[in-house]
């Protein structure tokens, strides 16, 4: 019987006395029940005969082995393998394999059993050569290869097909042309029938065995355009683009292109909001998609447009929601989702919503600190005593969910300004302790939620009623009976007074709509003062009153006016002041601010070269941000593409090689070069490696071209920041482009 067929023969008797199937590495395993794994061990050359080194022993108890053979051991075991330096065959250990994948070079080797493993040891004669094939597909020959290092004979590059012989072990890198002679285009290495990641031309082979190694290529499809646009605003709004195109370029602002092969599929994700307008739809080719869908996915067979459309913003309405015992931590639920698409939260948060949008909040029952709920609260009134309470945002509104240990109590305090001897208290229901009316100033305590009514006289000590303080909110005049909620302490006071008529001052923000804090003079007749928008003051018929608004507010927004009754007041005039002779409004108002603008200064526009200067061309601009210098230039729709050098009195400014942002992200990532021609002075852009179009810069309008010099060491000192731009001058090259649309 041939020596192989003896082979095969054992390993299956072998295979069937382990009860072992098919393993992922060819082998033979069946994983035993529990969380156990097997570790199958081979050699090769020979591939049966070795005697291998086992430990532990497996869960069966069983140690060193024969190859080939399996054990088996709990998850995660250690076990360590050590092979003879020689096989009985007189081949010598080279190293330890799982797959194609050297594990170790040593005799010893230790794996963990995080699944089912086979290793290999594999043994070879002295100087054991292997074959390396290495072609092509589509073409199947003429392609240059390089492959380094020489091999064994001293070959090294060739064109398809070609063979190779190296030492075993060698390490040999091949690296394929990304296109052919008849332009097709690079797509994958094939390796031993497995295929390698798509567009890496450059494979490294270990040369552990006999390699076949197959680059393929394929017709290129054609490029086609995609134009993203966007309207009301036209320009200005920044679309993500997924993936990115055949230059590299992915998100951009409008109006913008992309080029992509034929058969791609783009996806365009348009922000919810820009400079106050809302997003409404996206427009392909002229037809409008489904409202409100952000995300538009697009199969690209040819060019296409796609435009943003935005409507003007409804007013949004700011819902702050806080807790109370504790004052933070508790989970929200919130629905629906606001214009920013945030839901649910934890308190402190807030949320935007259009105008007159019913909101459902929903609180636990009970919080992490061992209290339960109570209340929805808002301005010291319950709105629900259950989890769940709905509001309209017909206006900003702040929202408390109330929690409070079982069976708590709180006090009510009632007392009365302007009297000498108080005031006869009507109170119902009586407290705890069974009190009711009472002579100001008396204390009545009750459950947590009971509603309390209390009734001052109309009259007293000859000073007619005049209203109801509750917590040190003035409550509507000539009202007697006041309602009180007790949710928490309170305190009442009855006014008797015949002093001159009190006004109230609301204090309010816009954009933010709450939370700015403002100065205020004088205290009002409560003693309050400073508070945090939206609040309340009290001020005698008269007085005059002083607001002042912070210049910036703490997410950045700048201050821009106060508006007094509905009425604007002078813009960036921080400190409003009048004399209160009504109930008034006082809003402060923010903005957000402007980018600020990008420094520059004009270069002298004295010459241009191959081609001419296209009609219409402004003069040209250098501008200077961060180490950044950038040239710029408008091109026409008749489309011209301009590449500028710099000049200083004639000589070129510029080195040989340096690097553009073609990302836009700040930080050079392509390298151009520039070489002579034969005329002295004249350079000219090697454009071998990069598509004209790659310098379509993503941050500009695509009417507009921008090449980015980065500032390097062999860049010249008159670079610096105190560059005399009187000294140079911009030149041109101009090369076709195709038409805008």
């Amino acid at each position: 019987m041939p020596r192989f067929l003896s082979r095969c023969v054992l390993s299956a008797l072998l295979g069937l006395l382990l009860l072992t199937g098919c393993d992922g590495d060819g082998g033979t395993a069946t994983e035993p029940p529990g969380d156990t794994n097997t570790l199958t061990v081979r050699s090769s050359n020979p591939d049966d005969g070795v005697d291998i080194t086992v430990s532990p022993s497996d869960t069966d108890g069983a140690g060193n082995g024969v190859t080939p053979f399996s054990r088996t051991y709990a998850e995660g075991t250690d076990v360590t393998l050590t092979a003879p330096p020689e096989s009985p065959d007189g081949t010598t250990f080279v190293r330890w394999e799982q797959g194609s994948t050297t594990v170790s070079t040593d005799t010893e080797a230790t794996v963990t059993l995080s699944q089912n493993r086979t290793l290999t040891a594999v043994h070879e004669a002295p100087d054991q050569q292997y074959a390396l094939a290495v072609t092509s597909e589509a073409p199947d020959s003429g392609v240059d290869i390089d492959v380094s290092p020489a091999d064994a004979n001293g070959e090294g590059s060739g064109a398809t097909p070609l063979d190779r012989v190296y030492d075993s072990g060698a390490d040999v890198t091949l690296t394929a042309p990304e296109t052919t002679t008849d332009d097709r285009v690079f797509v994958r290495w094939v390796l031993d029938d497995e295929n390698q990641d798509r567009n890496a031309r450059e494979l490294t082979v270990s040369m552990s065995a006999d390699r076949a190694a197959r680059a393929v290529y394929e017709a290129p499809r054609p490029v086609v355009t995609l134009t993203i646009a966007s309207a009301n605003p036209e320009t200005g709004v920044e679309v993500d683009v997924s993936p990115a195109d055949v230059n590299g370029d992915g998100a951009g602002v409008t109006l913008f292109e992309r080029q992509y092969r034929a058969g791609d599929e783009v996806t365009l994700t348009a922000p919810a909001e820009v400079e106050g307008q809302t997003f409404e739809r996206w427009r392909l080719d002229g037809t409008d998609g489904p409202e409100g869908e952000q995300t538009l996915t697009i199969p690209l067979d040819t060019d296409r447009t796609a435009r943003a459309v935005y409507s003007a913003t409804a007013q949004l309405n700011e819902l702050t929601v806080r807790s109370e015992n504790p004052a933070s931590g508790i989970e929200i639920a919130v629905s629906p989702a606001d214009v920013d698409g945030m839901t649910d939260g934890t308190t402190e948060f807030t949320r935007r919503y259009a105008a007159d949008t019913e909101v459902t909040l929903t609180a636990p029952t009970d919080s992490d600190d061992g209290t339960v709920f109570a209340r929805w609260e808002e301005g010291g009134q319950t709105l629900s005593a259950t989890p769940d309470v709905t509001v309209t945002m017909a206006e900003g509104r702040l929202i408390t969910a109330v929690y409070e240990t079982e069976d708590q109590q709180f006090t009510l305090s009632i007392t009365d300004a302007g009297l000498t001897d108080g005031a006869p208290v009507a109170v119902d229901p009586a407290d705890a302790n069974g009190d009711s009316d009472g002579t100001t100033a008396f204390e009545r305590t009750y459950a947590s939620g009971t509603e309390v009514t209390l009734t001052a006289p109309e009259e007293v000590e000859g000073q007619p009623f005049v209203r109801w303080q509750l917590d040190g909110s003035s409550q509507p005049a000539d009202q007697r009976s006041l309602s009180v909620t007790m949710t928490a302490n309170r305190s009442a006071v009855a006014v008797y007074d015949d002093s001159p008529p009190v006004f109230t001052v609301a204090i309010a923000s816009e954009n933010p709509n709450s939370g700015v804090p403002i100065e205020v003079t004088p205290a009002d007749e409560d003693g309050a003062g400073d508070g945090t928008t939206v609040f309340e003051r009290r001020y005698e018929e008269g007085t005059a009153v002083t607001f002042t608004a912070p210049e910036e507010t703490a997410d950045g927004r700048l201050f821009d006016r106060w508006r007094l009754d509905g009425d604007d007041q002078d813009e960036g005039a921080r400190t409003l002041s009048f004399d209160v002779t009504q109930n008034h409004s006082a809003t402060a108002r923010y903005v957000i601010p402007p980018p600020e603008p990008s420094p520059s200064a004009t270069l002298v526009d004295t010459s241009y070269a191959v081609g001419g200067r296209p009609s219409g061309l402004p003069d040209y601009q250098m501008q200077r941000e961060l180490g950044v210098l950038a040239l710029s230039s408008s091109i026409l729709n008749n489309g011209h593409l301009g590449l500028f050098h710099l000049r200083d009195d004639g000589v070129e400014a510029l080195p040989d090689t340096y690097m553009i942002d073609l990302s836009d992200d700040g930080t050079p990532d392509t390298e151009v070069t520039f070489s002579f021609s034969a005329s002295p002075g004249e350079v000219l852009l090697d454009l071998t490696a990069a598509d004209q179009s790659a310098f379509l810069h993503p941050s500009w309008l695509p009417d507009r071209v921008l090449i980015v010099l980065i500032t390097e060491d062999n860049l010249p000192g008159a670079f610096g920041d105190d560059v005399d731009l009187s000294d140079y001058s911009a030149v041109a090259d101009y090369y076709g482009l195709p038409p805008n649309p």
